[in-house]
């Protein structure tokens, strides 16, 4: 089985908030831990892989915080993963097994196999894009910080 790793979970939970709460607004590492329940400390050593990796800027000051580099049309998934582990292969961990002598004819099929997952696994990532992320949350009514922010005068 194929787990994706707690660091590449997280980066994409954490980008997705920044989108779909702050609409390219700088978002404050305190808040996104709090929506997200993800350590504070942890985010920051993700979003410095992140900032890095080209997905995320940074801006100083009482109205600084992370804020994403591009277009929300323009960041992928795969995007998101790559930056935070270096790839989107070591991004995903098989399951543990002990070691054992295999026939060829077994590493051979397995490789294979593995290699299928990934290239198909990698193309779909590369397809998800932060705008369509945002637009199924929003058809999923999954409230947003922006609509608290709005504000009407008369």
């Amino acid at each position: 089985m194929l787990k994706i790793s707690t660091k590449a979970r997280y980066s994409v939970r954490a980008v997705f908030d920044m989108a779909y709460h702050n609409a390219g607004e700088p978002s404050r590492v305190r808040e996104i831990s709090e929506r997200q329940g993800i350590s504070a400390r942890y985010l920051e050593q993700i979003f410095q892989s992140l900032r890095r990796g080209g997905i995320l800027k940074s801006r100083r000051g009482p109205h600084g915080g992370y804020y994403l580099s591009r277009s929300l049309s323009e960041i992928k998934v795969a995007d998101v993963i790559r930056a935070a582990e270096g790839s989107l292969v070591r991004s995903f961990k098989a399951g543990r097994r002990k070691k054992m002598e295999l026939p060829i004819t077994e590493v051979y099929l397995s490789k294979e196999v593995w290699q299928e997952v990934e290239r198909v696994v990698e193309e779909r990532l590369e397809e998800i894009d932060l705008e369509t992320l945002c637009e199924k949350g929003r058809q999923a009514g999954l409230p947003s910080e922006l609509e608290k922010k709005v504000m009407y005068f008369i």
